[in-house]
């Protein structure tokens, strides 16, 4: 019917099309490895750890495609934050991550990618632009160990705890800052996977400090260096460009007198 100004009722937009694209069937269950039913078109490699690396190569046309990894019924819950997919529940039900995949061209271009999910399955969806030079590849990872080991040897005549991750534990970091739900994820993770491969990290306090502060800053070291001798830090951030997670008595605030503390008795001044 015409409108009353007689101009053409507008149409009604078109959504853009999606392709959509089955990576496969993805199985985790509580104390085993994650195992992955793939589709056509998506090789797996497993890794040390039990981590599985999905590659899948998309088709050169830039059309918007969503890659479906599906969870076998029954599964955890999935939960996405961050930047960081969770099989199960924080902290002590994790089953299996996916940190945030990385998008390529064929230049090594980074194509537009956003992790969600939706009734039992895994979404990514991948949106190129015309600029993208030819295939996409997308690459993911799935898995849950991120330690690997932790040696100890000596520093200052304490102990100094080396710390070395699995391939996934340098996957989840993505080779730099990473996304902020992967290094909360692997705060909370990987720590509890060092202290059950060494007990004794658990004292002191200063360890997890230097732990985190290595999440944060040396996301891209082979192994991160713990050493027992540093002070308790709480507040490391504060100058961590100098110290680089090697804080010295110089870094660490010493704690003044909160107003109306007694002054020190000539005996204690000395």
């Amino acid at each position: 019917m015409p409108s009353p100004t007689g101009s053409p009722s507008p149409s009604p937009t078109a959504e853009p099309s999606v392709r959509v694209q089955l990576l496969g069937t993805l199985a985790v269950t509580p104390g085993g490895p994650p195992s992955l039913q793939a589709a056509a078109g998506a090789q797996v490699t497993t890794h040390p750890g039990d981590a599985l690396q999905i590659t899948v190569t998309l088709a050169d046309d830039p059309i918007p495609t969503r890659l479906e990894l599906r969870l076998t019924p029954g599964a955890q819950e999935v939960t996405v934050n961050g930047g960081v997919a969770v099989i199960g529940t924080l902290p002590d039900g994790v089953l299996a991550a996916v940190p945030e995949p990385e998008v390529l061209d064929e230049d090594d271009q980074p194509v537009a990618s956003a992790l969600s999910a939706r009734d039992g399955s895994l979404l990514l969806m991948v949106t190129p632009e015309e600029r993208h030079a030819g295939a996409i590849t997308a690459e993911l990872w799935v898995g849950r160990q991120v330690i690997d080991e932790v040696t100890v040897g000596a520093e200052r005549d304490q102990p100094m705890y080396a710390i070395a991750r699995t391939p996934f534990g340098h996957a989840l970091l993505g080779g730099g800052l990473g996304s902020p739900g992967a290094r909360e994820l692997f705060e909370q993770l990987g720590w509890r996977q060092a202290v059950a491969l060494q007990p004794a990290l658990s004292s002191p306090d200063s360890l997890k400090q230097q732990f985190d502060c290595h999440v944060l800053g040396a996301p891209r070291k082979q192994s991160w260096n713990l050493e027992a001798f540093r002070l308790d830090h709480p507040d490391w951030m504060r100058g961590a460009l100098e110290h680089r997670c090697n804080w010295e008595a110089e870094h660490v605030p010493v704690p003044t007198a909160t107003p109306g503390s007694p002054s020190p008795s000539a005996s204690e001044s000395g």
